[in-house]
């Protein structure tokens, strides 16, 4: 089965519609919303390879979601967002309680057939040995750990290969989720990795000659990438050879 690689939000609710966008674009899923029931028909007729989000508002139309997903092979998975009180199987996908949208973060991965993921392949290796294998990619770039951007780096990295299986969005994922771990705001995750790097190239300019642009800089995005993109492939050749 290919891998789902899109997804769409029908409701009406805006905060629920980007809570859940949020999650999506974790693991590299794109996402629409829609929110005219109209639209919504004529989207799931021409859906194909989609995880499909269904607000409990919309209840009168799960019975038919289900019967159109078991008459077509066209890799749909429905998720019905219930209320709580709600109680019932919905054959066609999966049933989760609104207030429990963060479990997604959980079955998502399943939902868009992931086995071959990069987050799943990462699930394997031990979290420490991510750290210890992120900090040598680090430190053979000379940047010190004197540095905050140091650190900031290397928990960045880690995030993404755990959580983001394609799309890696810098500012929306990795310096938000660096400011809620280490308590302090967007603005001073960004310079201080900025000016770790730029300390290491200056000293070690010849470490950097693989990824540095054609104006002799390189921006914090280029080179986490990089890292990201290593660590991927350290963790698909452990993989392999286990």
């Amino acid at each position: 089965m290919n891998n789902i690689a899109n997804a769409s939000i029908f409701t009406t609710n805006k905060n629920l519609a980007n809570e859940i966008k949020d999650r999506c674009y974790k693991f590299g899923l794109n996402i629409s919303y829609i929110s005219r029931l109209s639209d919504f028909l004529s989207h799931v007729i021409c859906a194909n390879n989609e995880i499909i989000f269904v607000d409990h508002k919309f209840n009168k139309i799960k019975d038919a979601l289900s019967d159109f997903c078991k008459r077509y092979d066209n890799n749909i998975k429905i998720v019905y967002l219930s209320r709580e009180h709600e109680t019932f199987s919905f054959d066609a996908g999966l049933n989760i309680y609104r207030a429990n949208v963060s479990d997604l973060d959980t079955v998502l991965p399943e939902l868009i057939g992931a086995v071959d993921s990069f987050c799943h392949l990462s699930s394997n290796i031990p979290t420490d040995e991510l750290f210890k294998y992120v900090s040598s990619l680090v430190s053979d770039f000379r940047i010190l750990p004197r540095f905050m951007g140091y650190n900031y780096i290397i928990q960045a990295v880690v995030y993404a290969v755990k959580h983001c299986n394609n799309k890696v969005r810098l500012s929306e994922d990795i310096y938000k989720y660096l400011s809620e771990q280490n308590g302090t705001v967007i603005c001073n995750i960004e310079k201080n990795i900025r000016t770790a790097i730029a300390n290491a190239m200056r000293d070690n300019p010849h470490l950097f000659a693989e990824i540095v642009s054609t104006n002799k800089r390189i921006t914090n995005a280029t080179f986490i990438n990089h890292l990201i993109a290593r660590t991927r492939i350290e963790c698909m050749e452990r993989c392999n050879h286990n």
